[in-house]
């Protein structure tokens, strides 16, 4: 769960920045709706002289590597071959400007590696009319796979295609990762960067993609088939650059999801053509830098940070606080994760965050844990002298008493039998204590209906308390209506005395 979230943050982040960086390497010759339709009758597969024109033009114009993202499945003498023209000089010689222009070097070709079922892997090279045509053969070939991750998202390359016994099969940068045939055509070498080395073995790495689609500068196919195209301005972007060809017409199905092409958990479209996630990959290894994570004593420290500022807030705020403090710290650390993304780092975030989650649900339970320890104390404690209502009204206040004591208004109420002395010397112990708890039973009852509480006994009386310990502004008012009631019932208790100790003369 923690790296299904991780992955949506980071494609966020790219969403969010857009446009990293001006692609400066790479550079795209589109074959494109307008290119398709200034040839309407010519199929692909006899466009091999159009692209050794093409090829020739960007050579003119400075280019310093092509790169044919196309795998023709037949060559067109091969194809003329099957109507019965083969034979003919033109049938024969037909691409023969192309495989001049394939021979001269500085242009790769692609191929593609496929899982068998039985187990290893088949590749796929180009014809052998124009694999041996170029001038290091195989060496100018890359394999033009990528690394897809579950949800069918390309977030990741890698400059190695590994085999059953983990070699590398060939570079599987598609024909951007030949660089071994491309490197010594460009003006200064690259960083020195370990993905760059032959006996690199098979690795992952983000992509430090330059932008969403469409970033990369664009030529049309066309352009170059025109008659003054060495002169054409728009041809000046492509000086110095490594030209990918790619085929974008309508229809084609090389497209991909990448992390600009979705929002958390939702696909938006804007996929991105495979020549442009071949660029992308090709600037990532030329520049020498692509997304690490931050180095791991610095993501400890940091994550131990954030989860002890949150302990010490939680533990000194309410739960709706402590809440609010949860979800900003959550916040922080995400804007965080995104500067530091700006700047070339991966920092986790989905982490940190259940780790602030965790914390606010064990504060959350030990503060629980803590108060119904003290609800129960406060219940023992009262449970002897006010009502269950009242007891309920005190623990569900918005402030507890205190244990310790405090300074309070309240009205205290003193009532005592009268005459009582005397009653109680004609009468046996036993009937004293008889006639005390008739009372007592009568008067607290009404002390706890009225709010109040029984403090204590003293002999015949009884002291209770209106306004303490739950509170209430009507106090005194209480301490009068209580007082009242039990005048009331002291006239059904005489009637009791009357009848139980008749003939006693007691003074009622």
């Amino acid at each position: 769960m923690s790296l299904c979230w991780n992955i949506r943050y980071y494609d966020l982040w790219h969403e969010l920045v857009g446009q990293r960086y001006a692609p400066e390497r790479v550079a795209i010759v589109s074959l494109d709706e307008a290119t398709i339709a200034a040839h309407p009758s010519v199929p692909l597969v006899f466009w091999g002289p159009s692209f050794a024109r093409a090829i020739d033009a960007c050579r003119t114009a400075g280019a310093r590597l092509m790169v044919l993202d196309f795998l023709f499945s037949v060559s067109p003498e091969a194809w003329l071959d099957t109507l019965g023209v083969g034979e003919s000089e033109q049938a024969r010689t037909y691409d023969a400007a192309f495989r001049s222009q394939l021979k001269a070097g500085n242009v790769l070709l692609i191929g593609m590696a496929s899982r068998k079922q039985s187990g290893g892997f088949d590749t796929l090279l180009p014809l052998p009319e124009y694999l041996f045509s170029l001038r290091n053969a195989v060496e100018d070939v890359g394999l033009a796979n990528f690394a897809v991750d579950s949800d069918n998202v390309v977030r990741t390359f890698s400059p190695a295609f590994a085999g059953e016994d983990g070699l590398t099969l060939g570079p599987a940068l598609g024909p951007l990762a030949a660089m071994r045939a491309g490197l010594r055509a460009l003006p200064q070498p690259p960083p020195p960067t370990p993905w760059l080395r032959q006996e690199t073995r098979a690795a992952v790495y983000p992509i430090r993609f330059a932008g969403p689609s469409q970033t990369f500068p664009r030529v049309s196919f066309q352009r170059l088939l025109e008659p003054h195209a060495a002169s054409d301005p728009a041809l000046r972007v492509l000086d110095g650059k490594i030209v990918i060809f790619a085929a974008e017409m309508s229809g084609n199905q090389d497209q991909h999801l990448t992390p600009y092409s979705r929002f958390l958990t939702q696909q938006r479209g804007g996929l991105m053509p495979g020549a442009e996630l071949h660029a992308n990959i090709i600037e990532t290894l030329l520049r020498g830098e692509h997304l690490a994570p931050l180095p791991v004593f610095a993501r400890s420290v940091a994550v131990l940070l954030l989860l002890s500022v949150g302990l010490f807030f939680l533990q000194r705020t309410s739960p709706w606080g402590g809440l609010g403090i949860v979800v900003l710290l959550a916040v922080v650390w995400a804007a965080g994760a995104f500067l530091a993304f700006r700047a070339g780092r991966l920092a986790p975030v989905a982490a940190p965050q259940a780790g602030l989650l965790a914390c606010y649900l064990g504060a959350l339970g030990v503060r629980l844990r803590s108060e119904e320890r003290a609800r129960r104390k406060l219940r023992r404690i009262f449970d002897r002298y006010v009502s269950p209502e009242v007891v309920e009204k005190i623990l569900g206040a918005s402030q507890a008493p205190r244990v310790e004591g405090e300074m309070l208004h309240v009205t205290v109420l003193f009532c005592d039998i009268r005459n009582f002395t005397t009653m109680s010397e004609k009468l046996h112990p036993s009937e004293v204590m008889e006639l005390l708890n008739r009372w007592f039973e009568c008067a607290c009852d009404i002390v706890q209906e009225h709010g109040g509480m029984v403090d204590k006994f003293i002999g015949d009386a009884i002291m209770a308390v209106f306004g303490a310990p739950y509170r209430r502004p009507d106090h005194a008012q209480s301490a009068i209506r209580a007082a009242l009631s039990m005048a009331a019932a002291s006239h059904d208790v005489a009637d009791w005395c009357a009848q139980r100790f008749a003939g006693r003369g007691l003074p009622l």
